[in-house]
């Protein structure tokens, strides 16, 4: 876990790095981050998109599930689900189906390792 998690720092100083250079450049880093990817996946169960989802998942957060499916984040989903990271409530609205994201304790860990290293 240190490695992922330290990849994952290398990755937030990448794009920091290219940011503030002002040189935009993804291709520069595919080969890094579908290894990083790959790591995490095999890690955690899920990869770099699924832990930016866990970082969005809060008690007050609730994410309508057409939007997660038009974005192809309902995979994603479930991913976060059957690796144990978060529990998902469905609750009917006007709107539709909404999801309700609720980290784990060990989502909940996670996530805050991750927010420790973007800081």
């Amino acid at each position: 876990m240190k490695n992922v998690l330290s990849c994952l720092a290398l990755i937030l100083g990448f794009i920091t790095f290219d940011a503030l250079a002002l040189e935009p450049n993804p291709s520069k880093h595919d080969g890094k981050l579908a290894s990083i990817d790959k790591e995490c996946r095999d890690e955690f169960g899920v990869g770099i998109a699924g832990l930016g989802l866990l970082l969005e998942a809060k008690p007050g957060s609730f994410l309508l599930e057409a939007f997660l499916i038009s974005e192809g984040r309902s995979a994603t989903v479930s991913q976060l689900e059957k690796a144990g990271l978060i529990e998902v409530k469905r609750v009917q609205s006007a709107q539709g189906t909404v999801l309700q994201l609720l980290p784990t304790p060990k989502g909940r860990m996670l996530a805050d390792a991750l927010r420790q290293l973007s800081q």
